[in-house]
């Protein structure tokens, strides 16, 4: 049975490996054309919320993703597959929640006059909502964390950091900054620092991808960019919801009807 798991687990990596970039954009493209779908024509205040569960559930499986590959990486099974794999199930869901996200931000904006408004504006605001945040949260938590212990314990990237012109010093430090700063998302008086923090260290990844490109010639810099840019969405998406869930009832689009009366209230003076 264990060689079994063994072979599968080495199966969907060798896919993946194969089509990385055809299943990240699959993703992407699922979550945002479901969310635009149903932000234009729904309408349902129900559809909305079961989308919204759907995406806190999805959440919720890549946070355990993540604990399951940190599990793995303490019990030193950190070159099995299946660790791979479960990061593979978190960037999928990522990438997914990024789609949608930006898709129900894209929603109120569409068909400027319509009388709809009100009703475009529902999936953002269960996708808003605190529970939703909060597994997104779990998400980038558990993922930094994982990638911080699997820096320690298996080394993981060392060659590409001294490939890169970084030091082994360096490389612990990124290795803490990831672990610590991930164990303080957890927290919520810690969570906007460590967002801001780690959003740097994402920043700084994509800045070696590229430089590496332009003065060593690496190959893929948009390739091995991508999933520091899905990090980077994601946690946007966190910072805009804890943010902004408290001002969502009174939130007012540009050139939304609502917008329009309080425009005209104000240069009347009534």
């Amino acid at each position: 049975m264990t060689d079994l798991m063994h072979v599968l687990g080495l199966r969907i990596l060798h896919l993946y490996r194969s089509a990385w970039w055809q299943v990240d954009l699959t993703s992407v493209l699922l979550g945002f054309f479901s969310a635009l779908a149903l932000g234009i024509w729904s309408g349902n205040r129900l559809h909305s919320q079961r989308y919204s569960a759907i995406t806190c559930l999805l959440l919720y499986a890549s946070a355990l993703a993540n604990i399951i590959a940190l599990t793995l990486t303490f019990a030193h099974h950190y070159s099995s597959p299946w660790t791979a794999v479960s990061f593979i199930a978190d960037h999928s869901i990522g990438f997914f929640v990024v789609g949608a996200v930006v898709a129900a931000l894209s929603v109120p904006l569409i068909d400027f006059s319509s009388k709809r408004q009100p009703c475009r504006r529902m999936l953002l605001e269960r996708l808003m909502d605190s529970a939703t945040i909060a597994a997104a949260r779990y998400s980038v938590g558990t993922l930094f964390v994982a990638a911080g212990m699997l820096k320690f314990l298996a080394l993981e990237t060392l060659d590409f950091f001294h490939a890169s012109g970084y030091s082994t010093g360096f490389f612990y430090f990124i290795a803490a900054w990831e672990l610590g700063w991930g164990i303080c998302v957890f927290f919520p008086r810690s969570e906007t620092v460590a967002l801001l923090a780690l959003s740097i260290d994402m920043t700084g990844a994509i800045y070696t991808h590229y430089h590496n490109y332009f003065t060593k010639g690496f190959p893929g810099p948009f390739g091995n960019s991508t999933d520091a840019l899905r990090m980077l969405g994601l946690m946007a998406f966190v910072a805009l919801g804890r943010h902004w869930q408290p001002h969502l009832a009174k939130l007012r689009w540009p050139f939304s009807k609502e917008a329009a009366d309080v425009r005209r209230k104000t240069v009347t003076g009534t």
